[in-house]
């Protein structure tokens, strides 16, 4: 092939079979419109992940006013979701190309691959048709008209005791969908630590590959991860200049494919930079980035927000379904003191803590998966039988069970694992509402069961340190001091005054909230005796004038 004519269709035939292989494919005698300089230049396409790219070099300049044209000359590469949108962009550049004559003596590129079969070659005459270019694209773009049911019915076979939850959110997913312009749907999940929230959203992303044909992905981000101004930057990316300039963040995975199930656990634990830059990204539909790439287009996601804060159930229970979203609203703005950010989030969903039928099936639906990792398949359970015995499950953090593995060390002197400190983590969550435990007579015992002694040096370093941070024997904060000699001196006194032991510290005059700010980022670790100590180290600070932010 000597040349690329923009829209022929035998050409975008070939493209679509040697791209599949996500191979880089170059014309190398493109013929450019008149008023370009060279006129002719190299036309490249390549297919990354499920994108594709075209670009086109040489150091083009041109008097051509087109501004798709001009555009393409600029950036030198432009990205496509899908071959359709990418012939369709080319075809629109084929007016300009009318008066250019392909040169006859060019020679195709030997390290391209030729077309097999002859009648494959493409001729000038053989263009693209626009009507059915068009079709094709309205047949896309079409609302797809799915019933709610074939949402909420897959859902129900992997989160359990959910049922009116996961049906709110399957009717707002398919009415999303009738929705021909293409917007951010934003759901917030409110509820008890486990009971479904993330679980949702997981497996959501797999039930709308299938019905609608479109690949979803799954992007988990845990709000807590970026609670400090020194993590958003793995948000946004680093400004130039600055540490982790240029590194992939954790939203990149929209640009490869722009059809994404977007979970942000505990998002009233992240910064109020990440979460201001998400209300933005709600009203335009992009993520604007602070390192100068351009901005993440979410317009084609699912953004969930899940939160733990406690809803009071009487009052949603006898509510209408607009005061039950004034109640969330009310709930999520007391906690975070942002009315604007809460009244952005136009549907609130809430999970109810799980019955006893919902933690049997849950249990059942581990066992099979814990099995099946064996190659054991599980005939038969009784969900009864687990009804009868089993009263309640008990979630527990890692910071609980941090917390009982050193409270083990300290005072018994006794090294258990993870695993075997689970039961005593649980202790202080248990909910007694067994039948058997209320009907018994006299004193009632409840005895963990605890075991395990495999842990190495490094774990248990880990452990320790979390644990004195759970326990408030290690405080971390960030101040910001005006950029003027003493204040570091100002900053130790006080702490050597509230008998606060320094462990690190971190002084950096080039790192501030803001680039034209008049402050320097301190950061310091503190040795403490507890949450009533940290507390009056943080009112000392704040008295002198400073405006401490706690990290952890």
């Amino acid at each position: 092939m000597k040349e690329f004519v923009f829209g022929t269709a035998a050409q975008f035939d070939w493209l679509e079979a040697l791209l599949a292989d996500g191979r880089c494919h170059v014309f190398e005698h493109c013929v450019l419109p008149p008023g370009c300089t060279p006129g002719t230049a190299r036309l490249g396409f390549e297919k990354n992940s499920s994108v594709y790219i075209l670009y086109i070099d040489y150091g083009i300049k041109t008097t051509v006013q087109d501004a798709k044209f001009c555009s393409l000359l600029e950036q030198g590469e432009v990205r496509f979701v899908c071959m359709q949108d990418m012939v369709e962009f080319l075809y629109a550049l084929q007016p300009l190309f009318g008066a250019a004559a392909p040169s006859a003596g060019a020679e195709p590129d030997r390290a391209q691959a030729t077309p097999p079969v002859a009648e494959e070659t493409p001729s000038e005459d053989d263009v693209v048709d626009m009507a059915a270019v068009l079709e094709q694209r309205e047949k896309r773009e079409q609302p797809q008209l799915v019933d709610p049911e074939k949402i909420s019915g897959p859902l129900k076979k992997h989160v359990f005791g959910q049922d009116d939850a996961l049906n709110d959110i399957a009717e707002l997913v398919a009415v999303h969908k009738m929705q021909k312009k293409e917007k951010i749907l934003t759901v917030m999940l409110l509820g008890p630590t486990a009971t479904g929230k993330s679980e949702t959203a997981k497996s959501l992303a797999k039930i709308l590959t299938g019905i609608y044909g479109t690949e979803y992905g799954c992007i988990e981000v845990a709000g807590s991860e970026f609670a400090s101004s020194h993590t958003v930057n793995r948000f946004f990316g680093a400004p130039p200049g600055y540490v982790g300039h240029g590194q992939p963040t954790v939203l990149d995975p929209v640009r490869q494919n722009p059809y994404q199930i977007i979970v942000i656990d505990e998002i009233e634990k992240s910064d109020p930079k990440v979460v201001e830059g998400l209300m933005e990204a709600i009203d335009t539909g992009k993520l604007g980035m602070a390192d100068n790439s351009p901005a993440i287009d979410l317009s084609r996601c699912i953004l969930i927000f899940t939160s733990n804060l406690p809803i009071p159930m009487d009052k949603y229970r006898a509510a209408g379904d607009f005061e039950r979203t004034e109640i969330c609203r009310d709930a999520f703005t007391k906690y975070c003191h942002r009315p604007e950010i809460s009244g952005k989030i136009a549907n609130y969903i809430v999970y109810q803590e799980l019955s006893p039928e919902a933690n049997a099936r849950i249990v059942i639906k581990f066992i099979r998966q814990e099995l099946a990792n064996y190659d054991i398949k599980l005939r038969s359970i009784d969900p009864a039988l687990l009804n009868e015995f089993l009263d309640d499950l008990v979630t527990v953090s890692e910071r609980d069970i941090n917390e009982m593995i050193l409270l083990m060390l300290e005072k018994h002197k006794l090294v258990v694992e993870a695993a075997g400190a689970m039961s005593l983590a649980a202790l202080e969550h248990l909910n007694l509402r067994s039948r058997k435990f209320a009907e018994a007579q006299g004193p009632h015992v409840v005895v963990p069961i605890l075991s395990g002694g495999n842990e190495d040096t490094v774990s248990i370093g880990a452990v320790i340190q979390k644990g004195m941070i759970a326990r408030g024997r290690i405080m971390n904060f960030e101040v910001e001091l005006p950029d003027k000699p003493g204040q570091l001196v100002k900053v130790a006194t006080i702490l050597a005054s509230e008998r606060a032991n320094v462990i690190a510290l971190d002084h950096d005059q080039f790192k501030a909230s803001g680039h034209y700010t008049n402050a320097v980022s301190l950061g310091v670790t503190v040795e403490t005796n507890g949450p009533d100590h940290i507390d009056r180290i943080l009112m000392a600070l704040r008295e002198a004038g400073f405006q401490p932010k706690r990290i952890y």
